[in-house]
């Protein structure tokens, strides 16, 4: 009963996020959830209620395809019960802000992280005719950038159950490397008009075979600097070890996956290469702040040196993305020796004691610049404001209130504001001590890292390499994973 429950309490949410009770969205929503708000809103519309009569079947089916057209129920849900209520489905469905068929094709794709040019090749299209379709899908759902695209998608169910066509039909595809290395592309402009991003220079060189998100993984923990330490594992320990720690306000939920905030798309891929480890930072997901005290960025990087040790992992590379470079950066500079290598994926602001990302960040999540603590509210309000951040919100709900119980959310950004929201007393000339190989690793696109700080992060590095990739913004892809995997070798 208690699954079938969970399942009924679905019937009012929508893709868009202006549902209830919860307000989710997207692949918040399970299959079962969007199939039942489908059927709800049919039955409710042909049913009469005492300030309206029953609606007409084919009104109902109409009603339904236009909330398919805003984005609030799932076309594939929508045509489901419809063929169920004995509606003839058309074969040219009605997808979100107008888009057309091959443009939702497109846009799947780019929201896994895949190039104009890999999409071209995957759809046997030109690159030319990509970059057309691209354009006219950031018009339509107005988007800005590959980014707030790809969580439109993500918003609007378009690629939660989605298996790209491939020259093979097995849910495991290989992700392999051509013979020989590729060389990291060097600091570099380029015109932006085009917009298809990772670094399609780069991927001229070698041929990839996407790695699908059904890769073997194990989810495990460990106790390690007084906590449970949450973690996925995957490929095999006799591989290097990579230890991978995510950005501020996700975690490694699984729900994150097809998402360009996580690594979990490219877990397959990594662990062709690599025994990967990726866990949750302290507070975030499974891994709970036991203890009380504050949390600081420092305590972080201590839990990742404590984490290496009980795993009994020898000299890992550890790469980070964003609040998670940070970490990584700061673990390397306090643990001297632990690492056999370190990639700083976006993770810079911080090492700054002026950056203006400190009252920016306390001006974001706490209410006002002087803020010494987070506000939810404010960050639900304001997060609920931009529809491109409202999918967020739900996901960042769904997978931190799962692992904590309602409302752990807010326990989590209380956490993330303690330790971000102000200068963790580590600077760019602590990153000379960094005595092992480090890749510095960024977008061009990238506001929240701007380039600059990375050059400057860069020069303070004795063993530093620098890599900027074209037309990217703060997210992960296939061009970055292939560029730490390449620095890794």
């Amino acid at each position: 009963m208690a699954e079938l429950g969970a399942i009924a309490v679905l019937h009012h949410e929508r893709l868009d996020g202006t549902g209830y009770p919860r307000g989710l969205a997207g692949a918040a929503i399970p299959i079962t959830g969007r199939i039942l708000a489908a059927a709800d809103r049919y039955a409710t519309a042909t049913e009469e209620r005492p300030h309206r009569p029953a609606a007409d079947p084919q009104d109902a089916a109409t009603l339904l395809r236009d909330d398919v057209r805003s984005g609030a129920l799932e076309a594939n849900a929508v045509e489901a019960v419809l063929s169920a209520a004995g509606h003839r489905v058309p074969r040219r469905r009605a997808w979100p802000a107008g888009l057309t068929t091959r443009e939702v094709d497109v846009l799947r794709l780019l929201a896994r992280g895949f190039s104009n040019r890999d999409i071209a090749g995957r759809l046997v299209l030109s690159p030319k005719t990509v970059g057309t379709h691209v354009e006219h899908i950031f018009t339509k759902t107005g988007a800005n950038n590959r980014a707030t695209a790809g969580l439109f998608a993500m918003r609007h169910g378009l690629v939660s159950d989605y298996e790209p066509a491939d020259e093979t039909s097995t849910k495991v595809r290989a992700f392999t490397r051509s013979a020989g290395p590729v060389p990291l592309p060097n600091v570099s402009s380029h015109p932006q008009g085009d917009r298809e991003g990772n670094n399609d220079e780069h991927h001229r060189d070698h041929d990839w075979r996407r790695a699908s998100r059904t890769a073997a993984v194990q989810t495990k923990s460990v106790r390690a600097n007084g906590i449970d330490i949450h973690y996925r594992e995957a490929g095999s320990p006799p591989s290097p070890d990579l230890v991978l720690l995510h950005g501020a306000l996700v975690s490694t939920n699984p729900l994150w996956d097809q998402t360009p905030l996580s690594y979990g798309t490219h877990l397959a891929a990594l662990s062709e290469r690599f025994h990967v480890i990726a866990s949750d930072v302290r507070g975030y997901g499974l891994t709970r702040h036991d203890g009380g005290g504050r949390v600081s960025m420092s305590l972080l990087a201590d839990d990742v040196a404590a984490l290496i040790d009980a795993l009994e992992l020898d000299r890992p590379a550890v790469a980070g993305f964003s609040n998670g470079g940070m970490i990584a950066t700061i673990a390397a500079i306090r643990h001297p020796g632990i690492l056999r290598a370190l990639v700083n994926d976006a993770g810079r602001d911080i090492f700054d004691p002026e950056s203006k990302s400190f009252p920016m960040l306390r001006h974001v999540f706490g209410g006002s610049e002087d803020a010494t603590e987070a506000n939810p509210s404010t960050v639900e309000a304001s997060f609920a404001a931009d529809p491109s951040m409202r999918g967020v919100l739900a996901l960042i709900k769904a997978d931190h209130d799962s692992a904590g119980g309602p409302g752990h959310w807010q326990t989590m950004l209380r956490h993330f504001f303690e330790a971000a929201q102000h200068w963790p007393g580590y600077g760019f000339n602590d990153f000379a001590s960094i005595d092992v190989p480090t890749l510095v690793l960024v977008g061009d696109r990238d506001e929240h890292s701007p380039v600059e700080d990375c050059i400057r992060a860069y020069r303070h590095l004795p063993h530093g390499q620098l890599c900027v990739l074209p037309n990217t913004g703060h997210v992960i892809t296939t061009a970055k994973v292939a560029a730490i995997m390449n620095f890794l070798g």
